[in-house]
């Protein structure tokens, strides 16, 4: 059974289950007493698993199968067998994009935390001379940003430029917030150019093993990469105010109210916002554009 709508059922179904535990065993009563269907739940030879309801329900788990043992024609044991191999492990990088692409479209029981923001629910600047400080999205169950050893970010322009910028990946004493901090003094310029430029660009993020519970069975050698765009919150925000005019004429507000607060919010955004957003990319930043790759790498792809 799923409660609401359609597109939010990862998170909103009735139904109740056991999975298998770490001590491999399974309570085929556990769940109200009246659970009685197993259910292989894959991802080819890696097993999609939740222990904490990690990554909004797209974790990954060893890869493994499950097993019923019978005395007669009576299960005796229900139990899940692990590789035995110690290398074989979920790559965190493709836990983190799948969260990051589906978290854009969840709603949860708080529905700020809607669409749009995926596994990072911010990547901003508060002003244009500030780092960028990262927040984890609360629906992603992960408490912290350590499992993130270094970030850089490439972005290029129709002319065949190349940006590239690098920095140190921290947590401030201070605040406890991690911040991204750009290692060229004039990064404020560079983020305002990529911005008004709307170039493509993609972030690499190196992984590394985080002391999150959560994350402990999953391989981090691989870098995280997805494309990205620079957005002034300046033109955010002017975008934001359109959209609520529009709104505010539609609901037949008198004209000089309407354009009387369009004029005082245009004065209050062009002098008091400031800084930027950095977001996954609203057009390829889940089908990529294979032409840009083909034009870019042309010994890769043809």
């Amino acid at each position: 059974m799923i409660n609401g709508d359609v597109d939010t059922f990862r998170s909103n179904m009735t139904v109740k289950g056991m999975a298998v535990d770490e001590n491999n065993t399974f309570n085929p009563n556990g769940a109200y007493g009246d659970c009685r269907i197993l259910v292989a739940g894959c991802g080819g030879p890696i097993a999609v698993q939740n222990h904490e309801n990690e990554f909004y329900n797209w974790g990954f788990d060893y890869p493994s199968g499950n097993v019923i043992k019978f005395k007669g024609k009576e299960e005796d044991k229900i139990g899940i067998l692990r590789a035995k191999n110690t290398q074989a492990k979920p790559r965190l990088a493709v836990a983190l994009d799948y969260a990051d692409i589906f978290l854009q479209e969840a709603k949860g029981k708080d529905k700020k935390i809607g669409k749009g923001k995926g596994l990072f629910s911010s990547m901003d600047s508060e002003k244009d001379l500030k780092p960028l400080v990262i927040k984890i999205n609360k629906l992603s169950n992960l408490a912290d940003s350590d499992f993130i050893d270094t970030m850089t970010m490439v972005f290029y322009s129709k002319n065949g430029e190349t940006i590239t910028i690098k920095g140190t990946f921290e947590k401030d004493e201070i605040t406890k917030a991690w911040i991204y901090k750009p290692s060229n003094s004039y990064f404020d310029i560079i983020f305002s150019k990529l911005a008004e430029g709307n170039l493509m660009g993609f972030i690499k993020i190196k992984l590394k093993k985080s002391t999150l519970t959560v994350l402990k069975h999953y391989e981090t050698s691989k870098e995280w990469l997805y494309p990205i765009q620079f957005i002034s919150k300046k033109l955010l925000a002017l975008d934001g105010l359109a959209k609520l005019v529009e709104l505010m004429t539609d609901q037949g507000m008198d004209d000089y109210i309407v354009a009387d607060y369009e004029a005082r919010e245009k004065s209050r955004i062009k002098t008091k916002v400031r800084g930027y957003s950095v977001q996954r990319h609203n057009k390829y930043g889940e089908v990529p554009d294979f032409r840009f790759y083909r034009d870019l790498n042309s010994d890769e792809y043809t």
